[in-house]
C-alpha cells in the first residue's frame, strides 16, 4: 500500500525541476551565442554598447586580435624634431637674395705705433666732412639741407651746424669710423628739397682725415666722441665704386 508524499515534498520537487531546465537553457544560449541571429537596428532604435561583456570594459590599452589589428588606423609619427624641412620649403629670409638695405662707408686705421687720427664730423651745411660722394648728377647729400625748406615740411628751417672733429683712434694704433647710406639724396624742386633714390651708376667716394685738429678752448668733452673744432691740412682719398654694387666701400688707413 503506498501512501501519497506530503505537499510540501511535491514543492521541492518541482522547485528542482524547474531549477534544472532553467540551467539547461542558460547554457544552450551560451553555446550558441555566436551563432544567434542578432537583427540590424531600425532608424531611432537605440543600440546597446556590446564592446564590454558582464559589464567589463577591456583595458585602454588591450592588443588587437582576431584580424582587428589590419582596421587599426596607424599611429602618428611626428617624426624628430629637427627634420629637415620639405624640398618645396620656403628658404629662410636670409637666403633670399635680397639686397642690402644700407651701403656702408667706412675709414679705418691699422698703424704700427699709437697715435691720434682726428676726422671733420660736419661742417656748416650739417653734412658729414669725413666722406664726400659724388654721383652721376653731382654731391650725395646724407642729410636735408638746413639752408633749403623741404618740400613737404615748409615750416621752416634748420639753423646753421657748428663743426665738430673727433678722434677715432683715441690716440691709439686702431680706430674707424662709419656711415650708413640708405640710396637716398636730395634734389631741388623749385624754391625746396625732395629726398628721392640716388641713381644708379658710377660714384666715387672721397674719405678726409688729419693727424692733427684745432680743438675749440674750453671745449671739455671727450674727443672720441666728438668736439668743436677744425681739422688741420687733411689728407683724402678716393675710392670709384657703383651704384648698386658693392655692400660696403672703404678705405684703410696704415702705417705710422
Amino acid at each position: 500500500m503506498r501512501f501519497p508524499r506530503p505537499r510540501h515534498e511535491s514543492l521541492r520537487f518541482l522547485t528542482a525541476a524547474l531549477a534544472t531546465l532553467t540551467l539547461a537553457a542558460c547554457g544552450e544560449d551560451d553555446a550558441g551565442a555566436g551563432d544567434a541571429y542578432v537583427p540590424l537596428p531600425r532608424d531611432g532604435d537605440v543600440v546597446p554598447d556590446v564592446s564590454a561583456r558582464d559589464g567589463a570594459a577591456p583595458p585602454a590599452d588591450a592588443a588587437l586580435t582576431d584580424g582587428g589589428a589590419e582596421d587599426a588606423a596607424p599611429a602618428f609619427d611626428a617624426g624628430p624634431l629637427d627634420a629637415a624641412p620639405p624640398a618645396d620649403a620656403a628658404p629662410p629670409a636670409e637666403d633670399m637674395g635680397a639686397p642690402p638695405d644700407v651701403l656702408r662707408f667706412a675709414l679705418m686705421v691699422s698703424n704700427d705705433v699709437p697715435e691720434s687720427i682726428w676726422v671733420q664730423l660736419d661742417g656748416l651745411d650739417g653734412q658729414p666732412a669725413w666722406l664726400t660722394v659724388l654721383g652721376p648728377e653731382g654731391r650725395v647729400w646724407f642729410d636735408e639741407r638746413c639752408e633749403i625748406e623741404d618740400c613737404f615740411d615748409p615750416s621752416g628751417v634748420c639753423g646753421a651746424s657748428k663743426p665738430r672733429v673727433r678722434d677715432i683712434t683715441g690716440g691709439h694704433a686702431t680706430g674707424q669710423i662709419d656711415l650708413y647710406w640708405d640710396g637716398v639724396t636730395s634734389v631741388v624742386d623749385g624754391d625746396c628739397e625732395r629726398r628721392v633714390n640716388a641713381p644708379p651708376g658710377s660714384y666715387q667716394a672721397r674719405f678726409c682725415w688729419s693727424l692733427q685738429a684745432d680743438v675749440d678752448e674750453g671745449d671739455s668733452r671727450d674727443p672720441t666722441f666728438g668736439v668743436g673744432g677744425t681739422l688741420v691740412e687733411p689728407t683724402c682719398h678716393t675710392v670709384d665704386f657703383t651704384f648698386p654694387g658693392p655692400a660696403e666701400v672703404t678705405w684703410t688707413l696704415q702705417g705710422g
